[in-house]
């Protein structure tokens, strides 16, 4: 298994279809939502109907057949995935020139246009992400989703500072097609790839940890559709002119604090379960509702390109983690890939039209949900923090005879030289042989934080190396 995951490393095909991929996603519905090319198809909907929520309830009726029927679609995933492309490609088109039908009123058109365009992005969404998920190893999923987000701030830049109208509609028109084009080579790489990354084989979380990730995978599309909500980028429909104020310092700003806080946050290991692992980016979300409120930005001097950078990398960032979290329950649940996506987004769906609906031409209303979703969020991680704790062995308790697989040696020499309860796993690991890759997979660990320990395992050991220490065990009870 090693030796396969070696050689994927160096096929570069699905990388750099799930980072293309779900960059022109997020390009595609920012400029079909805010794109200057776009506006009087937007007015011409706003006659009957809430723009966004119109886009929102495509995705989220997509979403939700996914999560409802995912063995069945998967069986017909490339007729629907064909049908999928072909409409929501069209309705972009439409979209753009509603005045191409003539015999149907334009605000309706358009209206069916944009839940059209929210099926084929929520079918691109469970498709991208589930392709993530095949990576070798949660750090470069990570890398692929923060990736992707640069690309896509990059990207929308520019053609917001520096693209005409007309420039907003060919980017718009022509995203979809590269993002289903990207899904369909991707899918090709990883069914000819004998070295693709089985998933069964992935080691499953523990029954603690697995209802803190099913809690978790429902709780953060929550606070990101509100997130998004209160965003500028929100409102489709009420507001649509967002100025040009990420500029090229701008979005370096931007991108800069997003893999920053993706680094010490979800790269980084920060405790031992999922609890403690994924608090530092809730905190992270959960402080960034503050910047969304206009009132505290005023409170506290922001200007107004402060305001807006910091509010981008709020939002982007929730939906990094948002990715990431997918990806991860993916890899560590006995759930089907399909289930757990639809589950993120159709529940996002369902929060967004609430929060569309809800928000719209009421902005007072924003703080009283951050502070809502503030004191919501406590409770429910104190809850999730007894819950987990419950009936759970402390590892220092552990004792030797205990230990499966014939692991007693390992656990007596670990408890000789004095090893954490952290170390000692990362020790019984290697000392059967377990390579980094295994190890960080087996402990959910990133690659850094399995190097610190190893290093502090020789240093307690005193020796300088894997086979020096394969001499002192043979030779512990000689």
């Amino acid at each position: 298994m090693a030796q396969r995951r070696d050689m994927k490393i160096r096929d570069w095909t699905l990388p750099v279809c799930t980072v293309t991929g779900l960059a022109l996603l997020s390009v595609w519905s920012d400029l079909v939502g805010h794109g200057s090319g776009f506006f009087a198809s937007a007015d011409a909907v706003q006659e009957i109907a809430n723009a966004r929520v119109l886009f929102l309830a495509g995705l989220t009726l997509s979403t939700a057949f996914y999560m409802a029927l995912p063995r069945v679609l998967k069986r017909f995933d490339r007729m629907v995935g064909g049908g999928v492309a072909t409409v929501s490609i069209v309705a972009t088109v439409l979209f753009s020139f509603p005045e191409a039908v003539p015999f149907l009123p334009v605000s309706y058109l358009c209206a069916g246009c944009l839940f059209l365009i929210g099926v084929g992005y929520g079918w691109l969404a469970v498709h991208l992400v589930c392709e993530v998920a095949y990576e070798d190893d949660y750090v470069t999923v990570v890398m692929i989703l923060a990736a992707s987000l640069v690309a896509k701030t990059i990207l929308t830049s520019l053609v917001n500072m520096y693209g005409p109208a007309s420039a907003h509609v060919a980017v718009a028109v022509a995203s979809p097609i590269v993002c289903f084009a990207m899904v369909a080579v991707g899918q090709r790489a990883l069914d000819r790839s004998s070295e693709t990354l089985d998933l069964a084989e992935l080691p499953k979380v523990p029954e603690p940890d697995r209802r803190v990730l099913l809690v978790l995978l429902i709780l953060l599309p929550v606070l990101r559709a509100l997130v998004r909500g209160l965003s500028k980028m929100g409102y489709w429909g009420s507001e649509y002119e967002v100025e040009n104020i990420i500029d090229g310092l701008g979005f370096l700003v931007v991108i800069a604090l997003m893999i920053f806080f993706a680094r010490i946050t979800l790269v980084e290991e920060q405790g031992d379960d999922m609890i403690t692992r994924f608090l530092p980016p809730f905190l992270v979300i959960l402080g960034g509702f503050f910047l969304l409120d206009p009132q505290v930005g005023h409170l506290m001097g922001l200007t107004e390109w402060t305001s807006y950078i910091l509010t981008t990398f709020v939002e982007l960032f929730s939906q990094l983690f948002h990715w990431a979290l997918i990806a991860l329950s993916i890899r560590s649940l006995n759930i089907h890939p399909y289930r757990v996506v639809g589950i993120g987004y159709s529940v996002y769906g369902v929060f967004s039209i609430a929060y569309a609906l809800l928000l719209q031409d009421k902005v007072e209303l924003s703080s009283i949900l951050i502070v809502l979703a503030m004191y919501f969020f406590i409770v429910v991680m104190m809850l999730l923090f007894r819950s987990g704790r419950a009936g759970e062995p402390k590892a220092a308790d552990r004792k030797p005879q205990d230990a499966p697989n014939g692991e007693e040696l390992f656990c007596r020499i670990a408890e000789s030289y004095g090893l954490s309860p952290r170390e000692t796993e990362v020790f019984v690991l290697l000392a059967q042989g377990r390579n980094r890759t295994y190890i960080q997979n087996t402990l959910f660990l990133a690659e850094g934080t399995v190097k610190t320990h190893t290093s502090r395992i020789y240093q307690k050991l005193g020796v300088s190396n894997r086979q020096d220490m394969i001499t002192l065990v043979q030779e512990f009870d000689s």
